[in-house]
């Protein structure tokens, strides 16, 4: 029980630290090259997501979370802000819709095909 309740203690603030990630990283974006930005926070995302895997303890597991909840909130906001600035405003809306519509279908196609696995184990 005190393991869970330290885990939940520790991933509390990732909600608030998220918001440092969406407002820093679009300034961020303002001012430097949107793409290689967009690929450092997503090989950052990565490489906390394998060191919490590995790290025992709560202060580097706290370090972790502080680094990651800051990537993770502004991953989102640079894609969108690279599509528009490559795109254009008259085509962004095209564009994320039919993203939107693949991962859509995406999600579907995922759930029908794990759902069934996923019911017929024991959880």
């Amino acid at each position: 029980m005190a393991a869970l309740l330290t885990a939940t203690m520790a991933a509390m603030p990732v909600a608030f630290l998220r918001i440092t990630g969406r407002f820093g990283l679009s300034w961020l974006g303002d001012s430097r090259d949107k793409r290689y930005l967009l690929a450092a926070t997503l090989g950052i995302t990565g490489l906390t997501m394998v060191e919490r895997s590995v790290v025992d303890g709560l202060p580097p597991v706290i370090a972790i979370l502080v680094a990651y909840a800051a990537v993770y909130g502004g991953s989102p906001v640079l894609p969108q802000e690279l599509q528009a600035g490559l795109l254009g405003r008259t085509a962004f809306a095209t564009v994320r819709g039919l993203l939107h519509t693949a991962q859509t279908g995406g999600m579907l196609l995922v759930l029908g095909v794990q759902g069934p696995r996923l019911k017929s184990r024991r959880l």
